[in-house]
């Protein structure tokens, strides 16, 4: 894995800091971000190979940065999360390359 390992977008700064934590305890490298833009932007330079992507977040949605990621690189693995994801979010994050919903 790269140097930045697992890139983490969540708006929710509890659940960004429980993933990161949670991850860095099981010896991954991680970097989180609170919006899909600074993630944009940071991952165009430093492309990881997993990120974990919330759903609803502003300025951006989370089905928006699964794009950007898919167009940048179409190789890295992306998990996409929510709390008030419905199928329907779940089926079109699939369709769009996501490797999982949760």
């Amino acid at each position: 894995m790269n140097s930045d390992g697992i890139i983490i977008v969540e708006d929710n700064s509890t659940m960004r800091l429980g993933i990161e934590e949670t991850l860095r305890r099981e010896g991954y490298n991680t970097i989180s971000f609170d919006n899909g833009l600074s993630a944009l932007n940071h991952f165009k330079k430093h492309p990881a190979e997993l990120m974990i992507i919330d759903l609803r977040m502003e300025p951006i949605s989370g089905i928006e940065v699964l794009e950007k990621i898919r167009e940048l690189n179409p190789l890295t693995e992306v998990l996409m999360i929510s709390a008030y994801g419905t199928v329907e979010d779940a089926v079109k994050a699939m369709r769009l390359g996501a490797g999982d919903f949760m």
